[in-house]
Order: structure tokens, then C-alpha cells, then sequence
């Protein structure tokens, strides 16, 4: 086994929400006190008066991080009793309760194999706080990141990625599922379509969908 942080309780207040798709907030958390937690692991979310779910803090799309802010990016269903108040009745201000951190799939450091990052949807969250801690880690580290959107108008993370891409051993393969004309740099099918040859030493991350995860495993 490997050490984790321990789990604990913390207030917390929304001070920003921000959409990032049509179906995607970026809801951005401040907290009374530093939580330690992995890159890769992830926290239950309790919104006041809302049922606890399930999120994966994650480093800024843009600029670095803070020690009291996290940021969750949220897809929103339209019967989620959660998703569906974002930007109605959960607005900045919110107060929340979090404990965590929580989960085994967090990055291994000093890893001296390859890297890929499978991510399907808002699944993108943890693999690009893996992502960063890895290329932080070791910069000439050779990473491939397979992700994967709906289609392209779910495709919110093309800025991060572009500042991924500046790394000289990274290489990025954007996916959407959905048949699109608008531009030759996206692959089409599904993440899995994509995945490339594995050497023994290599490591796999992945998030997003129980298919998508349970694929990438097989």
C-alpha cells in the first residue's frame, strides 16, 4: 500500500462558477483550510441543502493553483438534483462541505515508463491534474493523452491542452464521438479507437464513463 492523505472535513464556500461548455461548469471552491489530497483523486461534494456527489479537483485550466481555491468541473443533466441548480439556486456564495480525499487512482511518482491518459467528458478533470503533477515532476517526460468529448462544442479543454502540447514529449489526441467537418485535427470514434501500442513499462490512467474506463482496462 502507499500513503494517501487522510480523509477530512472541511467548510467551503462557491465563489465562482463559470460555464465551460453547454453542459459543463466549472465550479471554483474556496476552502477554510488547505486540503492535501493527489493528483488524480477526488472529494464528496456536499452543496448546502443539496445531496453529496462525487468530484475530482483539478489544477486551473488557465494559470496556477491556490492553496485555498479547488476547482470541480461539473456536467449537467437535466434531472440532476445537484447539476440542474448550478447557476440557479447554487450561485457564489453557496456554502459546501467537503471531505476527501478519497480514491487509488492518483499519479505514481517517479515512474521511469511512459505515461497515457485516457479521459472521456468531465473525466478530464483528474487526468489533467495527473497530467500537470507529471510534467511538473519530470518535463521531458514522455506522456501521450488520448482525450475524448461528445462533440466538439464539449470540447473545453483546448487550452490546457495547448499548454500541455508545449512539452516536447507530449502528445495529445483529441477525440469526439459525434461526426463533425469543422476541422481535420480531431480523430473521430471513440478514445478507445485511439490508444496506442503499450511497452511493459508503461502506466495507463484513465477517467470518465464506467464503458469508457472499463475498455480502457481491458
Amino acid at each position: 500500500t502507499e500513503p494517501v492523505p487522510d480523509p477530512v472535513s472541511v467548510q467551503a464556500e462557491l465563489v465562482h462558477l463559470s460555464r465551460l461548455a453547454p453542459d459543463v461548469f466549472c465550479a471554483s471552491v474556496e476552502v477554510e483550510r488547505p486540503l492535501h489530497y493527489l493528483p488524480g483523486q477526488y472529494c464528496n461534494v456536499q452543496f448546502r441543502g443539496y445531496p453529496s456527489r462525487c468530484y475530482s479537483p483539478t489544477y486551473p485550466l488557465e494559470g496556477g493553483p491556490s492553496a485555498h481555491l479547488l476547482h470541480f468541473h461539473i456536467r449537467t443533466l437535466p434531472d440532476g438534483a445537484v447539476s440542474s441548480a448550478l447557476g440557479d439556486t447554487i450561485r457564489a456564495g453557496h456554502r459546501i462541505r467537503l471531505t476527501g480525499p478519497h480514491g487509488g487512482a492518483f499519479l505514481r511518482p517517479n515512474h521511469q515508463g511512459g505515461t497515457v491518459l485516457v479521459s472521456g467528458g468531465t473525466g478530464f478533470a483528474p487526468m489533467w491534474s495527473i497530467a500537470t503533477a507529471a510534467i511538473t515532476e519530470a518535463p521531458e517526460r514522455e506522456l501521450i493523452f488520448v482525450v475524448a468529448a461528445r462533440d466538439l462544442a464539449s470540447f473545453y479543454m483546448h487550452r490546457a491542452l495547448c499548454r500541455l502540447a508545449l512539452f516536447p514529449n507530449v502528445t495529445i489526441v483529441p477525440v469526439v464521438t459525434e461526426p463533425q467537418n469543422v476541422s481535420t485535427a480531431f480523430r473521430k470514434g471513440l478514445p478507445t479507437d485511439h490508444l496506442p501500442i503499450l511497452a511493459a513499462n508503461d502506466i495507463v490512467y484513465t477517467a470518465g464513463a464506467p464503458g469508457l474506463t472499463d475498455h480502457v482496462a481491458r
